[in-house]
């Protein structure tokens, strides 16, 4: 904080954590650290399912920013708006990047695009069933809750390939919530 120019600086205002160690002996080597006290919760205790349950991370609002960046390569189709495609597939690569405990990639914002199939020209149908999906969604946080759980853990980790069978199958099931 800038002080004003009439305000004389002191001495005993200058930083004082070498200067006050007798010659001869260094800094002393912090102690190591654990998360045990009140609030921390183990790997064991978290609750990863359960209605509108959020998944946190580090650093998980950069995803909105990697959505905004790798937006102009998104096709959208008819009643689709970039605002809401935005929000869901970030929301969508902060959940994949709190799995992995990491903070958000632009590999989870291609990831999240490749599975509503905004990478390319629709092929499968998306043009049918995703605007109703996507329409007003930046709104509608239960919504988006509601989609961004549905994604199974197999899929969000990568395990099970990305193919039309197991991305239409989660298709077909999220169908049935709306």
């Amino acid at each position: 904080m800038a002080t004003k120019d009439f305000i004389f600086k002191r001495m005993i205002d200058e930083p004082r954590h070498e200067q006050n160690m007798p010659e001869g002996i260094d800094t002393p080597a912090p102690k190591g650290w654990l998360a045990s006290g009140p609030g921390y919760v183990g790997k064991d205790q978290i609750i990863r399912h359960g209605k509108l349950i959020g998944h946190a991370g580090p650093n998980i609002g950069f995803a909105i920013t990697l959505a905004k960046r790798a937006s102009k390569n998104w096709y959208l189709v008819k009643g689709e708006h970039i605002e809401d495609v935005e929000i869901l597939l970030a929301e969508i690569a902060m959940r994949r990047a709190s799995f992995f405990g990491r903070a958000p990639i632009v590999g989870d914002i291609g990831f999240a695009s490749h599975l509503f199939g905004f990478h390319g020209e629709p092929e499968q149908g998306e043009e049918h069933w995703r605007p109703k999906f996507v329409h007003g969604i930046g709104h509608d946080e239960h919504k988006r809750r509601i989609i961004v759980n549905s994604i199974p853990e197999e899929i969000i980790s990568g395990n099970a390939e990305l193919n039309h069978e197991t991305i239409s199958g989660w298709w077909e099931q999220i169908e049935d919530l709306f």
